[in-house]
Parts: C-alpha cells; sequence; structure tokens
C-alpha cells in the first residue's frame, strides 16, 4: 500500500519442512486505519511456475502517547510557608494521547527545596510516598488514564524558591519524550511577637482603689502570620482585658486570634485595679502571650508593676470630741485654730469646709473656710478648695462671738470636704464646737 508497507524475503529457497519469518514495518502517515496484502511468489517444482501466498495486513494510525499534568497553571506555587516546614501536594498526570505510554519515570531538578515524598533526601524517588501517589517507577499509562505524584516542599529560609517535575516515558514513537511542571514556594520566617514597652511596665503609685488600663502594642516582626494567640500569669490586682477572640484587624485594631507577619500590630489591653494597699510595694507580676510562630508554640513576656497606697484620710490632730468653748458674756470674743492632717497616702483634692450650726461661730476674718488664722512657720493655712499632700497637716481658724445669752447652748459643726484620689467625701470629719453665751456682769450700788 503505496510505501507504508514492505517485505523481505527469508531467502531464495525454503526447504521442505523448514520455515522462516519476514518483518513486515508499519508506518502510518496519518491518523487512520489502513489495510494492505503481502503476496509472496515462489516456485512449486513444477515446470510451470505457479506458487503464490497471500498474507492481509491491517493497522490503524494513532496519536503518540502525551503525558500532562492536569488540573494545574503553567506554574504551581505552593505559596508562602514558615522555613522548614513541609508541605505535599498531588500532580495528576494524565496520558492525552492515542497510545500507551511506556517506562514512566520523573525526576525533580534543582538544590532540593522540592522532592518527591520517599526515597533519597535530596530529590526523592518517583513517584513520592504511596499512596497517595500511583504512578509506577517503569510503569505504563494507557490512554486517557491518570495517575498521581507527590511532591513536598520545604524551604530552608526566608525566600523564592523555583524547580521542576520532569516526566519522562516512551510516546510509542519517541522513547525519550518528556514534560515538565514549573514548582514555586516562598519561605517566611518564623513569627516574631514582639511587645513595644520597657520592661517592666509600671502603672507608678495610685491610691487603693484605682482601675487603670493600659493600651499595650504587639507587633509582629517575622513573616509567618503568629496563630493561636492568647494571655495568662496576671492575677489581682493585674488582670488582662483583652481576650484574643476577635478576629485580626488592621494595624493598631484590638488583638485577636491571629496577627499577620511583616511588621503588623495590634494592642492588647491590661488592667491594675488594687483594692488593698500593696502589702510589700511595688506589686508585681508577668503576663505571658502564647502563640504559634508557625513551627512551635512559644510566647513573648512582659511584667508590670504598680504601688497601691491609702487614700487620702483626714482628720483633726484634737480628735473628733466636741471642743466646749466655755462661757461668754454677750458680745466676747474667741478665737481658736484647727489642725487638719492627712494620714492617708494620697493628696486630698478639692478641700473645702463649712460651718454648719448657730451664726455666732464664723471663720476668722468673717469670710469663707479656712477664714484668716494667725499662723506660726512652718505651720500654713488651709486653703479652700485646695490640695493637703499625704502627711501634711493645714490650719483653719474659727471664732465665736457671744450673743443674746443662749438656753442652753450654742452649737456648731466643723465639717470638711474633699476628694480622697477615688472619691468625694463629704462632712468627714467633723469637729463638734459648743459654747455658751450669758447677760455681761451688772454690778448696781
Amino acid at each position: 500500500f503505496a510505501g507504508e508497507t514492505k517485505h523481505t524475503v527469508c531467502g531464495p529457497t525454503l526447504a521442505v519442512g523448514a520455515q522462516c519469518s519476514l518483518q513486515i514495518n508499519y508506518a502510518p502517515p496519518g491518523l487512520a486505519a489502513h489495510n494492505s496484502s503481502v503476496n509472496i511468489d515462489y516456485d512449486n517444482g513444477k515446470i510451470v511456475p505457479d506458487g503464490t501466498f497471500a498474507l492481509a495486513v491491517s493497522g490503524t494510525g494513532v496519536q503518540p502517547a502525551d503525558l500532562n499534568f492536569v488540573n494545574v497553571g503553567v506554574t504551581n506555587n505552593y505559596g508562602s510557608q514558615t522555613a522548614t516546614t513541609t508541605t505535599n501536594q498531588l500532580f495528576e498526570i494524565r496520558n492525552d494521547g492515542g497510545f500507551i505510554a511506556t517506562n514512566i519515570n520523573g525526576a525533580v531538578t534543582g538544590a532540593g527545596e522540592f522532592r518527591f515524598t520517599t526515597g533519597a533526601p535530596a530529590t526523592g524517588d518517583f513517584p513520592g510516598a504511596a499512596p497517595p501517589a500511583t504512578c509506577a517507577a517503569g510503569g505504563s499509562l494507557a490512554p486517557g488514564v491518570s495517575c498521581f505524584v507527590q511532591v513536598s516542599f520545604t524551604p530552608p529560609g526566608a525566600g523564592a524558591f523555583a524547580e521542576d517535575i520532569d516526566i519522562t516515558f516512551d510516546d510509542g514513537a519517541n522513547p525519550a519524550s518528556t514534560d515538565s511542571l514549573n514548582l514555586t514556594g516562598n519561605g517566611l520566617t518564623a513569627a516574631d511577637l514582639v511587645i513595644s514597652a520597657i520592661d517592666p511596665v509600671d502603672f507608678g503609685t495610685l491610691p487603693r482603689g484605682s482601675d487603670i488600663v493600659g493600651n499595650f502594642l504587639l507587633t509582629n516582626n517575622g513573616n509567618t502570620t503568629a496563630t493561636g494567640l492568647g494571655g495568662s500569669g496576671l492575677s489581682a490586682p493585674f488582670s488582662l482585658v483583652t481576650t484574643f477572640l476577635a478576629a485580626e484587624g488592621a494595624n493598631g485594631a484590638p488583638c485577636g486570634s491571629t496577627l499577620a507577619g511583616g511588621g503588623k500590630n495590634c494592642v492588647f489591653q491590661v488592667r491594675y485595679n488594687p483594692t488593698v494597699v500593696s502589702p510589700a510595694p511595688p506589686d508585681t507580676d508577668t503576663l505571658s502571650i502564647t502563640y504559634n510562630n508557625g513551627l512551635i508554640a512559644t510566647n513573648v513576656d512582659q511584667l508590670y508593676q504598680g504601688t497601691a497606697v491609702e487614700r487620702a484620710i483626714l482628720s483633726f490632730a484634737s480628735g473628733p470630741g466636741v471642743d466646749p468653748y466655755g462661757t461668754f458674756a454677750t458680745g466676747a470674743v474667741e478665737i481658736k485654730t484647727y489642725r487638719l492632717q492627712n494620714t492617708g497616702g494620697w493628696p486630698a483634692t478639692n478641700l473645702t469646709g463649712l460651718l454648719n450650726g448657730v451664726a455666732q461661730f464664723g471663720f476668722t476674718g468673717g469670710g469663707a473656710f479656712p477664714g484668716t488664722p494667725t499662723v506660726v512657720a512652718p505651720d500654713v493655712a488651709c486653703v479652700n478648695t485646695g490640695t493637703l499632700n499625704a502627711g501634711d497637716d493645714c490650719i483653719i481658724g474659727v471664732t465665736y462671738t457671744a450673743g443674746a445669752p443662749s438656753a442652753p447652748t450654742d452649737l456648731s459643726d466643723l465639717e470638711i470636704s474633699y476628694n480622697d484620689g477615688i472619691a468625694a467625701v463629704a462632712t468627714n470629719p467633723v469637729k463638734p464646737l459648743s459654747a455658751v453665751a450669758v447677760a455681761p456682769a451688772s454690778i448696781t450700788v
């Protein structure tokens, strides 16, 4: 059939009972069915040769085997992962040709960041771990049939990496056919969380009962996303306000359960709420923020401290009892001073006072609190709406002017109000005052 076949005669003679063989080559020029016959003429020993022999032959031209990676792009990207961690991927190889592919093998080129998942440390052995890999080294693949190879990616450090999978096979016409797939991936440094604060963080000295919340910046200086964030270790009077349960937000947002790399930051809060005076100042405790850095569970710690002192406590140096001025004739004047002291550990602010009682009692000078007491250094007069520091004292002046005879006693309370550092304290302390006015002496002759 016109250049499609040829025959080789066994030889010029063939003895009785002997056999010979011949080879017929089929080289289809296209994708079609072909039919022909091979005619063999021979002399059968008669005077007139009439021996013939015919062999019918047929064949179909098909596409050579064509192995291809399917369900992948030109470049298959493993994405980004923490250095020294390993990710495995399966790749499907399908015979898209019309002939069986034989002697299938594969290799991964490069420095070893990518490798088949079994065998030699550097490149592994084709086709990788089975299962899930299903291709066979040196095996075959019928048309339309697929098998799988498994390749791992283990970046040794930060950076971009690229290698190729090369598949070799016999396509039926070319025993050295190949197909390749480019592999890429990125290595990242492990997550590295840093708290932007001086160690220790000092909330300072505060009055008992204070409730202070501090904001602190947490930054991921690595490339890998930190996962599983949480906080532990703090106990009263310290507490962690942030729960680390929220979704990750933008820079400066409250910290959530994850924190992306590349300098991403978030804010967490710690409270200092001392309800008692620090027994051994300062109060101290350590917060441990735990997370997974892409390789292991780890943590970053921060020490906190603060000192709680007693609130401002004001009292009269003469005590809380009644101060009896005595008995005075109508029109008589008696001036007294009172020492107000702060025995607490915090300044008293917004200091005010009033006389609550009969009009015969008033502040010296006829004005408002604290009057115009006569003081001798180092004593100082109290200041209306002023401050009295812890451990200090100040002087108040009060005048009693006897009026009409009292029945039986003139009474008034010297009442002090102030802020103790946490809350307003009204009319405490109180100093009760009393005096008796009588008619002046009258002498008659």
